[in-house]
């Protein structure tokens, strides 16, 4: 009988399925308040969407509260996502056997580097939209002293020019992460751990070093 392993635990799957939903419906209301004739079909006022917009804000930053909490303090697993020298070193052997310079393919920890690199790409480009989008949010902007660091509004149209670009990026990492998740057959295993959190060992052991 062939063994499985826990790839992904139930906070975990919950967390992301959450984060995506919220995600997804922050994309699509934000890009609403933006174009509002693209939507113009479902009959919403640009406020409703706004408030939309407005409430799930909290919700994403919940998760990723829970997120980093639940990673730390009770899986102990942050330093899985930490890009060291290990990782560089795998990324740069996987990067020499791709250019054809190794035929040497080093055997990953419990993610692929790149895979750690686009999760704090993520981070990273969802805390930028956090900023920017507060900034530009009349009730909160009203909270951040702007002229007594010299700031008026040509800082924050800045601002909302960041926010879309951070949008833009967001929607092609976005992209970028579907397609390798869906269309590269060699992820299937790993995506179909992300609804049941288990993964045959001996699929997992092709790749990746066993770490538990």
């Amino acid at each position: 009988m062939e063994k499985d392993l826990e790839r992904y635990t139930l906070p975990q799957r919950i967390f992301h399925w959450v984060n995506a939903v919220s995600i997804f419906l922050l994309l699509i209301s934000g890009l609403a308040i933006y174009a509002p004739n693209l939507f113009a079909f479902m009959n919403l006022k640009t406020s409703t969407w706004f408030e939309l917009h407005m409430w799930l804000v909290p919700l994403f930053l919940g998760g990723v509260a829970f997120h980093i909490i639940h990673s730390a303090f009770f899986l102990d697993r942050l330093g899985y996502l930490w890009f060291g020298k290990a990782e560089q070193h795998r990324l740069a052997t996987i990067l020499r056997n791709f250019f054809g310079l190794t035929k040497e393919y080093p055997r990953l920890g419990k993610y692929h580097p790149a895979q750690i690199l686009v999760h704090w790409g993520f981070f990273a480009n969802l805390m930028a939209l956090t900023l920017t989008g507060f900034i530009i949010w009349k009730p909160l902007r009203h909270l951040i002293p702007l002229r007594l660091f010299g700031l008026g509004w040509d800082f924050i149209f800045f601002n909302r020019i960041l926010h879309d670009f951070f949008t833009a990026s967001l929607a092609a990492m976005i992209i970028g992460h579907v397609y390798f998740a869906v269309l590269i057959k060699k992820n299937w295993p790993d995506l179909k751990a992300m609804f049941t959190g288990k993964i045959p060992l001996e699929e997992y052991a092709k790749y990746h070093e066993i770490l538990d």
